[in-house]
C-alpha cells in the first residue's frame, strides 16, 4: 500500500475518486480469487501474488478516505444546507471500530465452529482449515462488498453539478 500511495493523485485526477476506487477494488478482488486459487493448489507463489494485488488494490480507497469524506461533507451542505463535518468523521471514526469489532467477533466465530483451542499448541484439522479458508475468504468477500459500494458511489458528479 505504502509503494502504491505516490501514485494514487496521478489516478485519481485521470479517473474520479470513485472509479479509482473501484479499479482499486477490482485489483483486489483478483488477488482476493488467487488467494482462493492458492489454497486450492497449496502453491505460496500464489498466495504472494494474491496478497500483493490485494494490498495494491486497497491503496486508493486508503488514499481518497478523507476525501471522500469531504464530499460526504459537501453534499449535505447542497442537500440539506448545513455543514455536518464534525458528525461525518465522527460517524466514520465510529463505523471503522465497529467494523473492526464485528471483523473480531465473526472471527472469534469461525474459530469457535472449527473448534480452535486457544489451550493446546497443535491445532486440529478442521481448526487450521477454518483459520486458512476463512482468512483467505475475507480477502475475496470484502472487496467484493467494497466494489458494490463504490459503484453506487456519485458524491463527484453530484457536487460538480450544484
Amino acid at each position: 500500500i505504502i509503494c502504491a500511495l505516490p501514485f494514487i493523485p496521478k489516478i485519481t485526477k485521470r479517473l474520479s475518486m470513485r472509479d479509482a476506487g473501484i479499479l482499486g477494488h477490482s485489483i483486489g478482488l483478483i488477488g482476493g480469487f488467487i488467494l482462493i486459487i492458492s489454497l486450492v493448489r497449496k502453491s505460496f507463489i500464489l498466495f504472494l501474488l494474491g496478497i500483493f494485488l490485494k494490498s495494491l488494490g486497497t491503496a486508493p480507497q486508503t488514499g481518497v478516505l478523507n476525501a471522500i469524506i469531504a464530499e460526504i461533507d459537501d453534499y449535505s451542505f447542497k442537500k440539506i444546507g448545513k455543514k455536518l463535518t464534525g458528525t461525518i468523521y465522527s460517524l466514520t471514526t465510529f463505523s471503522i471500530k465497529l467494523g473492526s469489532g464485528l471483523g473480531v467477533f465473526i472471527s472469534g466465530i469461525f474459530l469457535k465452529i472449527g473448534q480452535f483451542d486457544g489451550q493446546i499448541l497443535d491445532q486440529g484439522q478442521k481448526a487450521l482449515n477454518f483459520i486458512n479458508y476463512s482468512y483467505i475468504l475475507s480477502h475475496a468477500l470484502i472487496p467484493l462488498i467494497s466494489l458494490f459500494i463504490f459503484y453506487f458511489l456519485d458524491l463527484e458528479k453530484f457536487n460538480e453539478k450544484y
